[in-house]
């Protein structure tokens, strides 16, 4: 039985694939005929079907019917993501991991300023946005690079139904 990662890894490729030759209208039609598939499982909040509704904020999808980037109306870089950070927080490295902790936490001289990262990766379409952050010390933001732990698969993340709900807004 394949897990969550590897079931979004495959149909990732299998949609990467389908649209790899598509034009911005088609795959913006192909995106809305995802959603509406997925529209069930959004409504639901549907941790099984997770795997599913993450393909649809790939960045291949972030473009309108003319191929203009909807990332900023849709809230993809919000400038206070980097923001707020303190050397007083903690390695939040538990959050992606149940397993791990952060050694460093108990050095901060030696570990340095947190740094915000991307809960869900960046490079996969995750918005640089408050509620996909992970405060992370230097070591484990680095070691983290753009990976999605088991873990994630967890959790319904509370930004997403919305998030999508903009970008269809913009794509019908």
């Amino acid at each position: 039985m394949m897990s969550k990662l590897d079931t979004y890894f495959s149909n990732l490729l299998n949609h990467l694939f389908t649209i790899s030759n598509l034009g911005y209208n088609e795959k913006n039609e192909y995106w809305i005929e995802l959603y509406n598939n997925a529209e069930q499982f959004l409504n639901n909040n549907d941790l099984k079907n997770l795997h599913n509704i993450m393909i649809l904020i790939h960045p291949d999808f972030l473009y309108d019917n003319q191929g203009e980037f909807i990332g900023d109306h849709i809230g993809y870089n919000d400038r206070s993501f980097n923001l707020g950070i303190n050397e007083s927080d903690i390695c939040q490295i538990n959050k992606i991991s149940e397993k791990s902790i952060c050694q460093f936490n108990s050095y901060k001289n030696i570990r340095g300023k947190c740094q915000a990262d991307h809960y869900w990766p960046y490079s996969l379409g995750g918005p640089s946005i408050f509620e996909n952050r992970i405060l992370l010390c230097k070591y484990h933001n680095v070691a983290k690079s753009n990976s999605i732990l088991e873990d994630f698969w967890k959790t319904y993340p509370d930004w997403i139904n919305d998030y999508i709900e903009r970008m269809y807004n913009f794509k019908k």
